[in-house]
């Protein structure tokens, strides 16, 4: 494949990083992978399930040929409440939020093994066991982005082979434990790569009253609003002159 892959910023036990691949005829990318981790699980007697990690963005461009991209940017899972063995319950961690995917090609292909994933992470379970009740359930994470830009064609299956959906609010603890709340869609957009912006010319017919068509299409000799008011003025002074 042909190509440059770059990964910035990396830290051990937390990893953030941006995947950049280009190329010149075409490119099929498979498991170009930058999701977020899963949160850790709530120890016991009531701990906090961990947040789960967010997406970060995959970049790939290839002018002018073709992409077949497998990109998943989707945020982590939320970890599970530990459970109250007689005290208070955990809450569910919150799950990660979808990153970013940008596909830049002159014919993009989604139609069969091209998938992108920019969706949140679930939250996680509450704890159970709680006294009073079980523990709350995390909120789901938030979609991410999809941005696709294509010049000539895009290929898809019936259903979009790409999502940035939010994640599921995690359940609620045994008894009791509210759920948490779904997180919001993201969003996908679908552009060409060059737009025309050349206007062409409306005729218009020789008689036409419009203001503007005077002082922008030169051609034309319709008269202007202005032109006919003041027409008009004339001729009724005309008049009320002959009548005294």
């Amino acid at each position: 494949m042909p190509g440059i892959v770059r990964l910035l910023n990396w830290k051990p036990l937390d990893v953030r990083c941006e995947v950049i691949v280009g190329g010149a005829t075409s490119v099929s990318v498979n498991n170009a992978i930058a999701t977020g981790g899963a949160g850790g699980n709530g120890g016991a007697y009531g701990g906090a399930g961990g947040f789960g990690g967010d997406g970060e963005s995959v970049s790939v461009a290839v002018p002018a040929g073709t992409v077949t991209p497998n990109i998943d940017v989707s945020g982590g899972a939320g970890g599970t409440g530990g459970a109250g063995n007689g005290g208070v319950a955990g809450i569910g961690g919150d799950g990660g939020s979808g990153g970013g995917a940008l596909v830049l090609g002159n014919i993009i292909d989604l139609s069969t093994s091209g998938v992108i994933g920019a969706k949140g992470g679930a939250g996680g379970a509450g704890g159970a066991a709680g006294i009073p009740t079980g523990g709350n359930g995390g909120n789901g994470g938030s979609g991410g982005a999809i941005e696709l830009i294509y010049g000539s064609s895009f290929v898809s299956s019936t259903a979009l082979n790409a999502s940035v959906s939010g994640g599921a609010g995690g359940a609620g603890g045994v008894t009791g434990g509210l759920s948490g709340a779904p997180g919001v869609d993201g969003t996908i957009e679908i552009s060409m790569s060059t737009i025309d912006f050349t206007l062409k010319q409306v005729d218009l017919a020789a008689n036409t009253v419009i203001d503007g068509t005077n002082r922008w299409i030169k051609t034309n000799n319709a008269p202007s609003i202005d032109d006919l008011e003041k027409k008009s003025r004339d001729s009724k002074q005309k008049k009320e002159v002959a009548c005294k």
